[in-house]
C-alpha cells in the first residue's frame, strides 16, 4: 500500500488499524504501526474523517466510539461467522477437496464483501 491513490485499499486498512488499536493514534503511529510512510496516512484522513468514521482530536485520531465498543464488535464477529458457515455450506468453493483450501477459499470471500461495505462508507 504504498501508492496514495490505492484509496480503498489504504482507508480500509487505516480504518481497521484505529478499530484494532481501540484507543486515540496519531499519524506517525499509524503508519509506524502500518509499516508505510506518514504521507500516505496524512493523505487518507481528510476524507476518513469526512465519512465521520474517524474523529480527529488534535494531533490524534480514534474511531467513532460504536466502532470500539466491545458488544458491537462480538456482535459482528459472531454475525461474520454465521455468514462464512453459509459460504461454506453453500459451496462457494470450486473443484476442491482440501478443507484448508474451502477455509482460505470462504475467508476471502469474507473479506471481500467487509472490503465492499468499507468502500461505500469511505466514498
Amino acid at each position: 500500500m504504498n501508492d496514495p491513490t490505492d484509496t480503498k485499499t489504504a482507508r480500509y486498512d487505516i480504518f481497521c488499524t484505529l478499530v484494532r488499536a481501540k484507543k486515540p493514534m496519531s499519524l506517525s503511529r499509524i503508519a509506524k504501526k502500518m509499516k508505510i510512510p506518514r504521507q500516505n496516512v496524512a493523505y487518507h484522513m481528510p476524507i476518513l474523517e469526512d465519512s465521520g468514521l474517524v474523529i480527529r482530536d488534535g494531533d490524534e485520531y480514534f474511531c467513532q466510539p460504536v466502532f470500539i465498543n466491545d458488544t458491537v464488535i462480538e456482535a459482528s464477529v459472531e454475525k461474520m461467522t454465521e455468514i462464512l458457515r453459509v459460504m461454506l455450506d453453500t459451496g462457494i468453493y470450486a473443484d476442491t477437496e482440501s478443507e484448508d483450501d474451502k477455509e482460505q477459499i470462504a475467508k476471502n470471500c469474507l473479506q471481500a464483501m467487509i472490503f465492499l461495505v468499507a468502500s461505500e462508507l469511505t466514498g
